[in-house]
């Protein structure tokens, strides 16, 4: 494989990655859509689109049926299409600035971080449980910077859960931003490790049933509520 063939590769690794549901089992869904944002999104070598250039034309993405019809269903399947659309077209002007950043790190200067800074954490050699390594997240958390070991080294606060050595080179580190959009969603916090095993910390008891058998209750880092037989909780 060539080198183009391998960075369009990972372009398209990198629409996945942004839209991906977190079992990772819908790509071959997006797989085409992915495709058909970077053949119709502008290229800097040729600074047009690829579709464009081999068609001299702009494919569309209407989807509109010949009779006019109110079918709930396929107005949400549209919606839902026209929505991923959008949001690859997002994330591809967000890989390309990535990349440069990536390809003009070695001109830039050593960021200054100092104790109590959030920092992002690049997972490279760090295995979570999710299937697929391209697939996965390409950084963690953020977490707090607990010690500057050397002007290249830095110790972090991991939770006990993260049975890795805590410090880390400069270059396996990115600046946290806080969050400045109203209504996004921030990734959830990882699971506490008990025994070998991941648990949730319990948020919130939303309601009991009768007698107290079993509790409706929300957990920490799960967008999901859940009911639960009195006992199963254990020692969360």
């Amino acid at each position: 494989m060539d080198g183009q063939s391998e960075w369009v590769n990972q372009v398209l690794e990198q629409y996945l990655r942004c839209t991906i549901n977190y079992h990772q089992d819908n790509w071959a869904e997006l797989l085409p859509f992915a495709e058909f944002v970077y053949n119709n999104s502008t290229h800097s070598s040729i600074q047009i689109a690829l579709f464009l250039a081999n068609y001299e034309f702009h494919p569309r993405f209407d989807i509109q049926g010949p009779v006019p019809a109110s079918v709930p269903s396929a107005e949400t399947m549209v919606a839902r299409l026209q929505n991923i659309q959008e949001r690859l077209v997002i994330e591809l002007g967000a890989a390309q600035e990535r990349y440069k950043k990536y390809a003009d790190r070695c001109q830039q200067e050593v960021p200054l971080y100092k104790f109590g800074d959030k920092v992002w954490l690049l997972k490279q050699h760090i295995r979570t449980e999710r299937p697929s390594e391209k697939l996965d997240y390409r950084k963690l958390e953020p977490f707090e910077i607990a010690e500057q070991i050397s002007q290249i080294a830095f110790r972090l606060t991991l939770p006990s859960s993260f049975k890795i050595h805590n410090t880390f080179h400069v270059s396996l580190l990115e600046p946290y931003t806080a969050n400045t959009f109203s209504g996004r969603v921030a990734e959830p916090p990882p699971p506490v490790t008990i025994d070998e095993e991941s648990e949730y910390e319990v948020k919130e008891i939303l309601m009991q049933s009768w007698f107290g058998i079993s509790y409706f209750t929300w957990w920490t880092g799960k967008v999901m509520m859940q009911m639960n037989v009195c006992g199963s909780l254990g020692k969360t």
